[in-house]
């Protein structure tokens, strides 16, 4: 399973620290309203990407907490297949990553909504199939299964 943010830029320049921990909060399972809080007073701090990085590392077990205590436990990863390459995306050996909006649904199954962020040449669309056959454990609130919101970071990589 992967789902960390790949960032380009130099060690110690500035981040979008808001966007990037937003999207590792949601990627972690964490309600969209404690991730907004619990990132804004993380970002005031205005870390630089390595001291953000640092942070990545140790913040799903953080929000976690922080959500099983509301009662409700998030949605557990089992499997996260890996995307086909479409024959164009790898003669122009691209690699990128492939934000999507989607929700897991209580009865098991992954409802994409739309593609936030992708990288054209087919692979959005092969990312999006990739999502569509993620293997999980549904959320649950007061022992009830129940439909969780996030985003999902598909990573095209040609050498694993």
């Amino acid at each position: 399973m992967t789902g960390e943010q790949v960032d380009a830029s130099p060690p110690d320049a500035p981040v979008d620290c808001l966007s990037i921990c937003l999207d590792k909060a949601s990627s972690c399972g964490a309600p969209s309203a404690a991730a907004q809080k619990d990132c804004q007073g993380l970002c005031e701090e205005s870390p630089t990407s390595t001291q953000l990085e640092c942070i990545q590392a140790s913040e799903c077990s953080s929000l976690s907490s922080a959500f099983e205590e509301s009662g409700t436990t998030p949605v557990d990863i089992l499997d996260k297949p890996r995307p086909e390459y479409t024959a164009e995306g790898r003669s122009l050996k691209l690699e990128g990553d492939v934000v999507i909006d989607l929700v897991f649904l209580a009865d098991g199954t992954v409802q994409v909504n739309r593609v936030l962020s992708g990288i054209g040449h087919g692979l959005d669309e092969c990312a999006t199939h990739a999502a569509k056959q993620i293997k999980f454990k549904p959320a649950k609130r007061d022992g009830q299964a129940v439909d969780f919101p996030a985003r999902v970071r598909i990573e095209f990589r040609l050498a694993y």
